[in-house]
């Protein structure tokens, strides 16, 4: 029985060290898809914004035991939490963070499937790399918030 508590609460470290990794690693990449954005790399920011969205989202993910090892984690996060964050913060992945999630792949890679070869470097503006980045940021700030609320409420 003693033994049970002891690995519920190791369960718990576990998944708040797992969360607080994949925090620290948004945050990296935020800073990185700023620096990239003044640096005029648009697309290469744009792509951190991207992988800011995906890694503070997994890091919510994890607080509930869910662990995704792909890049497209929008529509798991809203099936987990749209019955328990705002509908702000649900409509905001759904919509800008999906998007983005979107042109993941088109962010770095040259797209030579059809007769035009498009390149990502010419492909986005600083008007997208700066809405991304902004989006980024926003989920980021609400995500804080909810990771905050779930540990709370962690035994």
């Amino acid at each position: 029985m003693e033994n049970s508590g002891l690995m519920k609460k190791n369960d718990f470290k576990r998944k708040i060290a797992i969360s607080d990794s994949f925090k620290k690693a948004a945050k990296s990449d935020l800073k990185s898809a700023r620096i990239l954005l003044k640096g005029k790399e648009y697309n290469n920011s744009l792509y951190h914004s991207q992988q800011a969205i995906e890694k503070i989202l997994k890091a919510m993910l994890a607080l509930k035991d869910r662990f995704i090892f792909k890049h497209e984690v929008i529509a798991e996060f809203c099936k987990v939490f749209k019955k328990t964050v705002s509908p702000d913060f649900i409509n905001l992945v759904n919509d800008k963070g999906f998007k983005i999630e979107q042109e993941g792949s088109s962010l770095r890679y040259p797209d030579f499937s059809g007769e035009i070869i498009s390149s990502p470097i010419e492909e986005f503006t600083k008007a997208d790399a700066r809405e991304g980045y902004k989006t980024a940021r926003e989920i980021e700030t609400m995500a804080l918030k909810e990771i905050k609320q779930i540990k709370k409420q962690m035994p």
